[in-house]
């Protein structure tokens, strides 16, 4: 009905709320670790009967195909642990076979052949496609378990609601799935939710594709301390100062809206810091930080050519940055080396090689504003890169074992691997622990992008 009305460019929102079940992995695109998932609803008759992933994948994929802009949120439980638990507020039921007998998906509109184009996401759960123009939004992971609160809604359901009522329809998925998890971790709930998708999709309406700072949310924990929701490993170190603002802010800049306070990192973790005490009481859950200094980049020098002209605007604009610039008579050790060659600007590596693929930077057409972009995202590009467990415990080493399948080899670290345009290579990571584990994967590809491969926030491997 709704692929048939709709027309391209016309946003759609799916949100179900009920129960989810799964049986054993049995097709060629089940993901092994969770088994096949479905959504348990109602005929007109009240009998039970499943949509399964893979009928759902289908679905959306009409939409999609015909230029829709889909939201579809999953306020239920796919976790395997529920089958050991009596728990009245998880939405969840056990397979039962009778419940197929009602609703029998047509053969002929499976991914094998509707999504072949989609193999090398396999990696997803069985039922999701690659998703440039919708968004999936669950209530948790497919080991957690999505359960309801005293009021008897759902908790994903009641958060997002109550975000949205904070932010309107126009906000990115991104900054109301951030938002989502930080409510979720406040609440001291246990489960997760778990986003796949296009983070930069509005919500429900067009969004403002300017915005390029990232939000980081903020949680006010029990002893009013103030936890920033990012880490050693997202680039944050300690004394980086931030601007504080509510969530539903406007956009635009908070400091010049009134409403906004400047804070600073007292110490860090691997994924979340801990704020300077502040003794304003108007700071909440529901309020995000934007970094005003990431020092972080200053691990990576900048060095100057001596004879570029306005050097003392260069050293200025490059250090508000946060960039660690030099002259290059100062013989500092560098990452990066701009140069002037025939007219136009050059960045050149440590070994004195031009960095390949980026834009062309004419002197005459280029000013110190769009060479700070390029060498802000050098750095923040060789901050991914270089990111590493510095001290990992032997167990945690043991704990799992991560090899490369390709042309009917495994190949483990430090290998590498000759791979052709359209060949498919594994990633295979297994879990040799007693815990689960979360795995995330991003492609940092030539043209100095980072994309998460999973286009979504991460897999779980269960031991």
């Amino acid at each position: 009905m709704v692929t048939s009305i709709a027309r391209a460019g016309d946003f759609v929102y799916i949100h179900y709320f009920g129960h989810g079940t799964k049986k054993r992995p049995f097709g060629e695109f089940t993901n092994k670790s969770t088994g096949d998932l479905a959504l348990v609803l109602l005929t007109k008759e009240k009998r039970e009967t499943c949509l399964w992933g893979s009928e759902l994948a289908c679905l959306l994929n009409a939409m999609v195909s015909n230029g829709l802009v889909i939201t579809l949120v999953l306020d239920c439980c796919f976790s395997a642990s529920a089958y050991r638990r009596d728990d009245p507020s998880v939405r969840f039921l056990p397979y039962n076979a009778a419940m197929d007998s009602e609703y029998s998906a047509d053969p002929e509109r499976s991914p094998k052949n509707e999504m072949s184009l989609y193999r090398d996401v396999s990696m997803l759960p069985n039922w999701l496609m690659s998703p440039d123009r919708y968004v999936i939004l669950t209530a948790c992971g497919p080991h957690e378990e999505a359960a309801g609160l005293k009021s008897g809604y759902g908790a994903l359901s009641y958060f997002l609601l109550r975000t949205v009522k904070c932010v309107g329809l126009a906000k990115r998925h991104e900054d109301i799935y951030d938002h989502l998890r930080a409510e979720f971790q406040c609440s001291g709930s246990r489960q997760n939710p778990v986003f796949y998708g296009n983070r930069n999709q509005g919500f429900f309406g067009q969004v403002n594709s300017d915005i390029t700072a990232t939000a980081i949310p903020i949680i006010v924990k029990q002893d009013k301390t103030l936890e920033l929701q990012a880490g050693y490993a997202h680039g944050v170190e300690t004394n980086d100062q931030l601007v504080l603002y509510p969530f539903g802010c406007v956009e635009g800049d908070p400091r010049s809206q009134g409403n906004s306070i400047v804070a600073k990192v007292a110490s860090t973790r691997a994924l979340t810091s801990d704020l300077e005490r502040l003794d304003l009481p108007s700071v909440r859950t529901k309020w995000i930080a934007i970094a005003l200094t990431r020092f972080s980049l200053r691990r990576f020098p900048i060095r100057l050519l001596f004879m570029l002209p306005h050097r003392d605007e260069w050293l200025t604009a490059l250090g508000e940055r946060s960039l660690n610039v030099h002259i290059d008579t100062d013989k500092h050790p560098f990452a990066f080396d701009v140069v002037l060659n025939n007219g136009e600007y050059q960045v050149l590596d440590e070994s004195g090689h031009e960095i390949d693929n980026l834009i062309s930077m004419p002197q005459d057409q280029t000013d110190i504003s769009q060479i700070g972009n390029v060498l802000e995202h050098l750095a923040r590009f060789r901050l991914i890169k270089d990111l590493v467990n510095k001290a990992p415990t032997n167990s945690f080493r043991n704990s799992f074992e991560i090899q490369i399948f390709s042309k009917g080899k495994y190949f483990g670290p430090n290998f590498l691997i000759e791979i052709e345009h359209d060949d498919i290579a594994k990633l295979v990571v297994k879990n040799q622990g007693d815990s689960n584990l979360y795995v995330f994967v991003y492609d940092l590809d030539p043209c100095w992008e980072v994309e998460n491969v999973f286009r979504g926030t991460y897999i779980v491997s269960t031991p």
